[in-house]
Order: C-alpha cells, then sequence, then structure tokens
C-alpha cells in the first residue's frame, strides 16, 4: 500500500516538475535581463554618491580658524557611559557609539584628537565645562536650555523621532487615555508626558532597560522614548515581543556644547559637522541602530530603479499570468484525478495503523493486568505465610511469657539485679508486637459498616493518641469540612488507619512538630486522579471523601515513596518498626472500597490521601 502511494506522489512530482520547468525557461530570460539594468543604475548612483561624498569632506576653514586651530591641538571632550547608543563605554573601557564615530570622522578631517574623560553623570559634565575643566559635550536639545550662560550650542547634527513601545498598537498617545506609560527619569519625555498628556499614567523608570522589561511582563501598556536607543536596545535584548507602535510629534535633537569663551571651536564644530555626508550618517546610524524595517524602502534610489523597471515587469506578468491560466486548468485536472486516489490510500492506511495502535494497547494493558495478578499471588502467599509463622511461633512465646512472669516473681523478693530479665521482657513483648502485626495481615477482615461521619471518627483516633502526641510537642492543626456527605465505614478499623498515620509523623518528627488533618468532598475528574496502589476501582464522576494527613517531617526519597505500602517495607531503624503498618492500613481502605495514596510536600513532609466513596456515590 505504502509503495502504491509513493508512486502517486512521484507522479504528481512529475507533472508539477514538467510545468515549472516551462514557467522557469520563460523567467530567466526575463530575470538576466531585468538584472542588467539594475546593476547598471546602481553602478551610476554609486558614482554620484561617491562624487558627493568626496565633495563634502572639504572643510572651508578661514585664516583665524586655521590659526586657532593650530594653537589647540587637543579638545577635551566630557563622555557619559550610560548614553545608548549615541556615546558609552564598552567592557574594555573604550568610548563607542554613534557620537565617537562623528568624532572619529572630524579628527581625521581636521587633524587634532578628541581627549576623552569618562563623567559619573551629566551634572559632573556640565560643571567641567563651567570651571573649564572640559571644553565640549554632547547634549540633548532640553538639556541645553538654561546653560547659556557658560556655553555654546551648535546646530542638531542629529535628530531622532519620538516613538511609542508596545505590544499592541497606539499610533498617538490620545490612544493611551488611562494606560500605564513607562518614561525614563530625568529626560525631555518624562517633562514632555507631564505637561503637555495629563490624561495619561506616567511610571518613571530609572533607565531604557527597566522599561523594557516592565512592558515585556504586561506590567505597563508602553514606553515612550526616541526611536535610536529604543530600537538599540530591543536589539541588545533580544526581544521579539515589543516593537514600535506610534510616534508622537516631538524629536530627540542631539547637538554639541562648547565652552562659551571658545566660539573659534563651535565655529569650526559645526562646519566640521556639516561635511559629514548623508551617506556616511547612514552608514554610522545603520551601525548602531538597528530597525525592525527594510532601510531599502526608505531609499529614493530605490523608488528611482523601481520605477524605472516597472513597465517592463508588468508586461511580463501579463503575459505569463496568461500562459499561466492555460497550464493551471491541464495541471488542476490531472492533480485532481491522482488527489482522489491518494486520499483513498490515505485513508486506508489510517485505518490500518488505527488498529495497529489498537492492538499494541490492548497488549500494553492485558500486560499491566498480569503484572498486578502476580503481584497479588504473591501478596496472598506471603499473607498465607506469614500467618503459618505467627500461629506456630505464638504458642511457644506464649510459654516463654508465662515463664519470665514466674521468674520474676520469684526474684521480687530477693535482692538481686533484675536489668536482664527486664531485657528479656522487652525483648518478648516485641516479638509479641510483631507476631500480632503479622496475624493482623493475613486476616481476612470483616467489615461491621455503618453510615458514618468521617470528621468524627478523625476525632476519635486523635483523642487515642493525644497523650502520646502532647509527650512529643505534636500540634494539630484540623480542617475539617462540616458539610461532608456520611460514609459507609468500620469506625474501629479506619481509626487503626489513622492512629497509624499519626504514630509514623510522630515519630518522624523527633524534636516536635505539626500534623494538618483536612476533610473536603469532591468528584474523581480523572482516571489518574488515584494512583494504582488500590484494588478498588473509583470511576471518573464518582463523589468521594478525601482526609489529608500531612506532617512537616523530613519526608522519604522519592524512590521508596511507593514502597511504603509493601509488606515488610519500613523507613525506621532496626527494631523501631515491623513494615506492616502502612500494608495493614491500605486493606483496610482497600475493604472500604477506597484508596490510600502518599507523596512527598515541597516544603517537607509527607501527604497521605485517604479516599472513601460516599453513601451517595
Amino acid at each position: 500500500m505504502l509503495s502504491s502511494q509513493v508512486m502517486l506522489r512521484a507522479a504528481i512530482n512529475k507533472w508539477h516538475e514538467y510545468i515549472f520547468m516551462m514557467h522557469f525557461n520563460m523567467v530567466i530570460t526575463f530575470s538576466v535581463t531585468l538584472r542588467f539594468i539594475v546593476i547598471l543604475v546602481l553602478q551610476v548612483v554609486g558614482v554620484m554618491q561617491v562624487a558627493a561624498a568626496g565633495l563634502s569632506q572639504n572643510i572651508q576653514l578661514n585664516p583665524a580658524e586655521k590659526a586657532w586651530l593650530a594653537d589647540h591641538k587637543e579638545i577635551v571632550l566630557a563622555s557619559t557611559s550610560d548614553f545608548y547608543p549615541f556615546e558609552f563605554f564598552d567592557d574594555k573601557g573604550s568610548y563607542r557609539g554613534v557620537s565617537m564615530d562623528y568624532f572619529a570622522l572630524i579628527e581625521k578631517r581636521l587633524g587634532f584628537r578628541f581627549k576623552i574623560v569618562p563623567s559619573v553623570d551629566r551634572d559632573k559634565s556640565l560643571a567641567q565645562i563651567r570651571s573649564k575643566d572640559v571644553d565640549m559635550m554632547v547634549l540633548t536639545s532640553t538639556e541645553g536650555e538654561g546653560y547659556d550662560g557658560y556655553m555654546l550650542f551648535t546646530q542638531p547634527h542629529i535628530t531622532m523621532p519620538g516613538v511609542i513601545i508596545g505590544k499592541q498598537e497606539y499610533k498617538t498617545l490620545d490612544k493611551l487615555k488611562g494606560k500605564k506609560l513607562a518614561v525614563v527619569s530625568g529626560t525631555q519625555w518624562e517633562d514632555f508626558i507631564s505637561n503637555s498628556f495629563e490624561h495619561v499614567q506616567s511610571v518613571p523608570v530609572p533607565d531604557m532597560a527597566s522599561g523594557l522589561e516592565l512592558v515585556s511582563l504586561n506590567k505597563v501598556d508602553a514606553l515612550l522614548s526616541d526611536m535610536a536607543t529604543s530600537s538599540y536596545y530591543i536589539h541588545r535584548e533580544g526581544m521579539t515581543d515589543i516593537h514600535i507602535v506610534g510616534s508622537v510629534e516631538k524629536d530627540l535633537e542631539i547637538r554639541l556644547a562648547i565652552r562659551k569663551d571658545w566660539p573659534e571651536l563651535k565655529h569650526i564644530m559645526e562646519k566640521a559637522l556639516k561635511s559629514i555626508s548623508a551617506d556616511e550618517k547612514k552608514t554610522i546610524t545603520r551601525q548602531w541602530i538597528h530597525l525592525k524595517q527594510p532601510t531599502l524602502l526608505l531609499d529614493p534610489t530605490f523608488w528611482m530603479i523601481a520605477f524605472a523597471v516597472l513597465m517592463i515587469i508588468l508586461l511580463m506578468i501579463m503575459s505569463i499570468l496568461i500562459w499561466n491560466y492555460t497550464l493551471k486548468k491541464q495541471v488542476l485536472q490531472r492533480t485532481q484525478s491522482l488527489s482522489i486516489e491518494l486520499q483513498r490510500r490515505q485513508k486506508a492506511e489510517s485505518e490500518l495503523q488505527s488498529t495497529h495502535a489498537d492492538l499494541i494497547k490492548s497488549h500494553r494493558e492485558l500486560k499491566q493486568t498480569q503484572l498486578h495478578l502476580i503481584h497479588a499471588e504473591k501478596m496472598e502467599s506471603v499473607g498465607l505465610l506469614a500467618a503459618g509463622v505467627a500461629h506456630e511461633v505464638k504458642n511457644p512465646l506464649a510459654v516463654i511469657m508465662l515463664g519470665m512472669d514466674y521468674v520474676a516473681s520469684v526474684l521480687s523478693d530477693k535482692d538481686v539485679d533484675t536489668t536482664a530479665l527486664q531485657d528479656m521482657n522487652d525483648a518478648v513483648s516485641r516479638a509479641d508486637s510483631v507476631i500480632n502485626s503479622l496475624l493482623d495481615f493475613s486476616r481476612e477482615e470483616t467489615l461491621n459498616r455503618s453510615a458514618s461521619d468521617l470528621n468524627k471518627v478523625i476525632d476519635d483516633s486523635l483523642y487515642l493518641v493525644k497523650h502520646e502526641l502532647a509527650h512529643n510537642n505534636i500540634d494539630i492543626v484540623k480542617v475539617l469540612d462540616e458539610s461532608i456527605l456520611e460514609v459507609l465505614l468500620d469506625t474501629n478499623k479506619i481509626q487503626q488507619v489513622f492512629v497509624n498515620l499519626f504514630m509514623n509523623a510522630t515519630q518522624a518528627m523527633k524534636t516536635g512538630g505539626t500534623i494538618k488533618i483536612s476533610t473536603f468532598q469532591t468528584k474523581i475528574d480523572a482516571k489518574d486522579h488515584i494512583q494504582i496502589l488500590s484494588k478498588n476501582v473509583l470511576y471518573v464522576g464518582q463523589h468521594v471523601v478525601i482526609a489529608e494527613v500531612s506532617d512537616d517531617g523530613p519526608g522519604v526519597d522519592d524512590k521508596q515513596l511507593q514502597k511504603l505500602f509493601d509488606p515488610f517495607y519500613t523507613t525506621k531503624p532496626i527494631g523501631e518498626g515491623t513494615g506492616l503498618g502502612l500494608s495493614i492500613a491500605r486493606n483496610i481502605v482497600d475493604l472500604h472500597d477506597g484508596a490510600i495514596e502518599v507523596k512527598n510536600l515541597d516544603t517537607g513532609g509527607l501527604l497521605f490521601n485517604i479516599i472513601l466513596p460516599t453513601i451517595e456515590g
């Protein structure tokens, strides 16, 4: 069947390959011609751009400016470390960014060098200019207001539009009415929002990275900044879920601030900045600013080229479409017939796979049932063996106990050391306890069940062990649902289960602790809700009452967890347990058509769940 499907697919692929080759031979000629036209136009444009760039590098200085420049071969420039991507210091301490690339071009063209002085913050740089310790710094437009008493400013050499960053579209700030908008503290954007957009809830953040994180975590609706800074941080942090979603009618303007007693430097720097061509600026910008839009679409040259070849493309497309329509009809007819046959065979294959999956599932279930039967037979054999051993040992043990009582009575009137006799009594009592546990484990139980309140059974069980709990500093926390339905219980047997759990928890908490008991009523909503610990079947939709018993002890290793209900398995030291208590408890719960499960708590300790069906089912 599979080979026939492969043949059908191969036939369809051959037909499509034939049609493709006919398309390809027709289009290849058009493609070669188009490439020739595009390359020719790009070469012409490139020559024009190179010529323009060469002209822009000529800086015309007057004699006074040349003389001043000759006397000042080094200009001290104050720079900050966190004005990304315009100026910052990398991990190696090197001055980087858009401004650095501008200054590198200016140094080359004017023949002097900038001495970079790192500054802790913007205020320190302003103070250094006032004191004439530095000569120049980079400032935004708003930062220049109020400083004209001791600084001169060039025209903006970098202008970046203000943008809105978010996950959903907010074309303007008016769309953010009542929304949370993050702004970096101390920037022009904070003043802009507070002065002009009171309907927007401004959320100050210490830096761009923090603001973008709040947007990504949906703790704010958007972030306001400039396009360059936003694009740089989004690219650096690798954020794919947030984008530029709107714009504002305000730009970020970057200019140079120069000490006021050096107007010559201001004129020289303005001429130097003007000498940097548009293409040079674009190259620098692309290195640091990663906009998620094709820059080619913003280039006028592209549209000039596109318009030149548009008519040729349209004519070629029209001819291809007409020819393609004719071929499409032929392909459709052939493909339909082949597809019908392929669908038929795929359906048959799917049915075969479904049958195979059902067989595998049935085999797996049969194997699981076989394992359960083998385990049940083993447990039955263990029970019979335990019963036989217990009966054979109990009678001689009773004779020993009577003999020891006689010896104790004889020695009671004599002044002798009875320590050894007491140790023998303790050992015999221990053996008798083990024998009784074996008999409980192997005995066929007959329940005397009646409608009972599980909460009362729990309270009665706690009363039986209250002295032991108090002696070991155990606190009890009860959260019992008084509205739970009644359950058919043999109260004495169920009390035995809870007493065993309480005593095990007490022994696990050597220095005291807390046992928490809670009850509630629920409905089983999934088959895997109950672990496979019981021979009973608790079905989906059945109403049950669950009692939870937890402690804050150390818990047990996960590998040992499901062995706790196995006969003779114990985590206690040798001589402190028989390993039958939990096995007997599980048998009792099984006889009540319920189940018991156990797990480790994340906070430490064990949690036992006792699940019992309600009378109403």
